[in-house]
């Protein structure tokens, strides 16, 4: 059978630069996801390859059956991977094939980024994801809201304000950032951009953080910040708030040995930052804190599986005490698990923070009854609970009381710097094994 051939029309970077607002990507995007409610299989998941070279190809397949057009994006990229960031020494343009759904035929070909056009040159994957926040904020913000806080000033802040600037009057933006340079940045770009108080980008306000997407020197910075503007900041580690975290502090005296694991499926989301950083970081903060002693001796290995950072890793903590801890962090797993198991001289602790469920092994004391066992064996099943809103509402009462929040900087600090040594110590132990390959 002859093909059917017909016109394609190709579109080239210059063509489609600044051709959309921010308003009618937002209305493409939630007519998207209503009609995808009716018909999933027109959309998938991203698919990514890689290289031995570092080069990464992206394909986003889906389609809008109400704009008769079905199709996909791919992307190709240089990736480079420093000790804190991801660099793309060489990006070239998104390519788009759309095709008609109902007959099969190739209607276009679009080469280039398609962008805002407010903001000029950008990504298509900023203007995207800001138009999905969009549809959130078109029926989930206040409708009479005027105040909004952004987390963060890099690439995609500019265009989620645009966002919720369509979406509703916000007079006033408050920005927190750890990057100055994007601050300020930033605040340059909204003066052109969007009618509003822009507030200075130096003013500060009390901050809870997560610290493992920034390296140690950032985190003094903003844990000194906090200090000068006698505000509080308060690090985002949830796992302190885990109901069986809390039932066993006070069985916890002088800990001898502690053993971590924490596993989960992989999730092609977030891989860009590595295990360590993404899942370790949180049991280091835990082992830190209930075991209350300098770090002797680190010895860690781990390995990349699936994406471009360590997937899996071991570290064997010494600590001054005469503790050890082996911590144990996977994202390559088939099934979740978040289990810590604590000895001590004359208890075991074992606790299941996942189905939150503490049990407690102690001797028996010599004025209670003989029984088959000279121990006493308590299991506690304490309740899912809501850990993220008792961390929020602990650091409310902190910012009303003056107290000390749990989790402070300096305790975020200590965990990134162990999280950040045992990187180091795997990716040097990877380093040499592909030497002597």
């Amino acid at each position: 059978m002859a093909p059917n051939i017909k016109k394609v029309l190709l579109l080239r970077p210059q063509d489609v630069r600044d051709v959309i607002d921010i308003g009618t990507a937002i209305d493409l995007v939630e007519q998207g996801y209503l009609e995808a409610t009716k018909n999933p299989i027109i959309n998938a998941p991203r698919r990514r390859v890689h290289s031995k070279g570092n080069v990464r190809i992206s394909n986003f397949p889906g389609g809008v059956d109400g704009l008769n057009v079905i199709g996909s994006m791919t992307r190709g990229e240089l990736v480079s991977h420093e000790r804190e960031n991801q660099d793309y020494p060489q990006r070239e343009h998104p390519v788009f094939l759309l095709w008609d759904a109902k007959a099969g035929t190739l209607d276009s070909i679009i080469i280039g980024e398609i962008t805002e056009k407010r903001i000029g040159p950008s990504s298509i994957m900023a203007l995207r994801t800001a138009a999905t926040t969009g549809v959130g904020f078109r029926h989930l913000v206040r409708k009479n809201a005027t105040t909004a806080g952004v987390f963060g000033s890099g690439g995609q802040a500019l265009h989620k304000i645009l966002a919720l600037d369509n979406e509703r009057d916000i007079h006033t933006y408050k920005v927190f950032s750890r990057s100055k340079k994007n601050r300020e940045a930033l605040h340059r770009h909204l003066t052109k951009a969007v009618e509003i108080a822009k507030l200075p980008p130096e003013q500060q306000k009390d901050l809870l953080q997560k610290m493992s997407g920034m390296g140690p020197e950032q985190a003094r910075e903003m844990i000194d910040l906090a200090a000068r503007n006698k505000r509080i900041l308060q690090v985002g580690h949830l796992e302190r708030f885990n109901a069986a975290i809390l039932a066993a502090e006070p069985y916890l005296h002088s800990p001898r040995f502690v053993e971590c694991v924490r596993l989960a499926p992989y999730r092609e989301r977030g891989t860009d930052v590595n295990v360590v950083l993404d899942l370790m970081i949180h049991d280091i903060d835990i082992v830190q804190t209930i075991v209350g002693a300098p770090i002797t001796s680190i010895d860690a290995i781990g390995t990349l599986v699936f994406s471009d950072e360590i997937d899996i890793a071991n570290a064997r903590i010494h600590f001054a005490s005469g503790c050890v801890a082996n911590v144990t962090a996977s994202r390559v797993s088939v099934r979740a698990e978040r289990k810590l198991r604590i000895f001590e001289d004359d208890a075991y602790l074992s606790l299941d923070l996942q189905q939150k469920i503490l049990t407690l092994i102690r001797k028996r004391p010599p004025s209670d009854p003989p029984g088959p066992l000279p121990v006493t064996i308590d299991e506690q099943n304490l309740g899912q609970g809501d850990a993220l809103k008792a961390e929020i509402e602990s650091f409310l009462e902190c910012i009303r009381t003056g107290r000390p929040p749990v989790v402070s900087g300096e305790a975020g600090l200590m965990a990134l710097e162990t999280a950040m040594r045992i990187t180091e110590q795997v990716m040097q132990t990877l380093a040499a094994r592909k030497t002597h390959a």
